[in-house]
């Protein structure tokens, strides 16, 4: 599928905003949580937080063609995605006491 840069980086800005209101759901239990997934939490923010400049820096004068940035987006996304998704699931499983 074929994108323009604006097309790329409105969804790509989407899907982050999806994946930092589930770190923020992650955030609240993280701080009680066992210093494991308190770790795992601040690498995946640090992972958003790489995606959000990468998405920032998006422009109209971009040398890579997009289908390797889409790519290598894909990959991040998918990384923190399943990230959170566990680190969530870990801390149901796990409530603080």
């Amino acid at each position: 599928m074929a994108f323009d840069v604006n097309e790329l980086k409105a969804t790509l800005q989407r899907e982050l905003d999806s994946l930092r209101q589930t770190g923020q759901e992650c955030r609240v239990h993280a701080a009680l949580a066992r210093a494991d997934m308190k770790s795992e939490y601040d690498r995946l923010e640090l992972l958003l937080q790489r995606i959000q400049a990468d998405v920032s820096r998006m422009g109209e004068h971009m040398k890579a063609p997009l289908n390797d940035i889409e790519v290598a987006a894909r990959k991040l996304f998918d990384e923190a995605e399943h990230g959170f998704k566990r680190l969530r699931d870990a801390l149901r499983a796990d409530p603080p006491h």
